[in-house]
This record gives structure tokens, sequence and C-alpha cells, in this order.
């Protein structure tokens, strides 16, 4: 038998006809349009993937510069605590350093302060002041003893009239210029301080010790220093040195006026004792 092919028509009217003619043209004249905007919209997405594949090679590098510098500080902060630990170890170390060196400072103030306590009474006689004159260690005596005045009155400046000063220190101080006092009581000592550079340093700082000392303060040792003085000027070159300072005269004659009546009753007491 013959196939028999049977065809479907669908009646459609005019204006239906029209109507999808015209859906389709519409539809033909947007496919440019929609094209344009699909292949924009790939070029766009094409765009973001390589802008994010870009971004996200910058994270994966700046990930590992962070784990880099994560690295580095954690050795900086084992380091950091290293090095606190070092400081509280150097400052234990400088603490008990300034213990020992204040103990080493009253042990040689007391020490110093007993032996020149010691000098100062045998230098009373005018042979032992020869024998003191013709040692080795004489010039080093002379220069720690103008040192250690002028160290003093540093301190006294700075940290101004104390009224209550280091038994030791006052003692060592008070040897030490006493000493030097005795020196002057004796011709060879007298001649020694006035034309040797050591005996010059001294009686100068002698002299700015006067100038910087105020009324009333450190009495005793003014009265050694002028008593000091006074002998080195029995001496031709000592007078003459002195003589020579500018401010001297008017110095000494300010101080005899207003310390006259403490200087007489102190020096009175001091020949008495």
């Amino acid at each position: 038998m013959a196939d028999v092919q049977c065809e479907t028509h669908v009646l459609v009217s005019s204006s239906e006809l029209k109507g999808m003619v015209s859906e389709i043209t519409n539809l033909k004249n947007q496919v440019p349009k929609v094209l344009a905007e699909v292949f924009d919209k790939a070029s766009k997405v094409e765009s973001l993937e390589k802008a994010l594949e870009s971004k996200c090679k910058e994270m994966e590098k700046l990930k590992v510069e962070c784990q880099h510098l994560t690295a580095k500080v954690e050795v900086w902060m084992v380091e950091c605590e290293k090095e606190k630990e070092d400081k509280l170890i150097l400052r234990k170390k400088v603490a008990e350093t300034r213990q020992h060196l204040a103990h080493q400072a009253e042990y040689c103030t007391a020490f110093g302060a007993a032996a020149c306590t010691l000098l100062w009474r045998v230098s009373r006689s005018e042979d032992t002041v020869q024998t003191i004159l013709n040692g080795a260690k004489v010039e080093e005596f002379f220069t720690l003893t103008s040192q250690t005045l002028d160290s003093f009155m540093k301190s006294m400046i700075e940290e101004g009239k104390r009224k209550n000063i280091d038994e030791e220190e006052n003692q060592f101080v008070l040897a030490m210029a006493g000493t030097i006092t005795n020196v002057a009581a004796a011709s060879c000592g007298r001649e020694y301080l006035a034309s040797t550079s050591a005996g010059k340093i001294v009686l100068d700082v002698f002299l700015q010790l006067l100038m910087q000392m105020g009324v009333g303060q450190c009495i005793k040792l003014k009265t050694l220093i002028l008593m000091a003085l006074y002998n080195v000027t029995i001496n031709c070159n000592g007078l003459k040195y002195i003589a020579e300072k500018n401010g001297v005269a008017n110095l000494l004659c300010w101080l005899l006026q207003i310390s006259e009546k403490k200087l007489k009753v102190f020096m009175n007491s001091w020949k008495d004792g």
C-alpha cells in the first residue's frame, strides 16, 4: 500500500498573519542589538575574569609576602624578648656596679680621711714637710689635693648650701687642706708652693674656693685656706704670685670684713684646741 501522508493545515486570519509577520520582523530587527549586547557582556565577563585572575595572583603574592612578614615579626619578637631579658640583666648589673662603686667611694673617702688626718698631724714638723716634698709622689699628692678640693666645691655649688655634709668627706677635705697649710708653714713648703706648677695649681684652687664659698659656708675650710695663703705670702715668690692674681686684694678684704668675727673666734678656738 502506498504511504499516505497527512498534512494538517491551520487556518489563520489575515490580521493574525500580519501580526505574526510584524512580530517576526521586529524580532529580526532586535537580533543584532541583542547579539551586540551579548558580545559586549561576554567581553566584559572576559575582562572581569582576567581582572579576577590578576587579583587572585596579586592576592597570592600578598599572601606570600604576609607570611614572610609574619615570619620576620615572629623573629623580631623573639629578638625583642631577648633584648628585654638582656636589658634586665644589664640593669641589674648596673645597679650592682653602682652599689659597689658607692661602697668603694665610701671606703676610699674613709681611708683618705684617716690617712690625710694622720698626714695632717705629722706634717706639723718641718722635717716631716721636707721629707714629704722629697718623696716620689709629692706632685701627684698636690694634684689630687687640687682635684679633690675643686670637686668638693663644685658639688657644694650644685647641691646648694648643704647643712649636713658627710662627716668623712668633710674630714677628708679638711685634712688635705690642713696638710697644705702645714706645708706652707715651713719655709721649704712655701718655696715649693710658690715655685712649682703643682704648688701653684693648689694656690689657684684655694683662691678659687674663696671666691666661690659664701658667707658662713665652710668656715673651717676657709680658715685653713686663709692660713695657708698667709703662710705663702711670707715667701717673696709666693707673695708676688698671689698679688698678681686679679681681684685677690678685694676678695681678702671682703672676706675679712664679712667674716672677721667668725674667723677670729674659730682661729682662737683652733689654737686653743
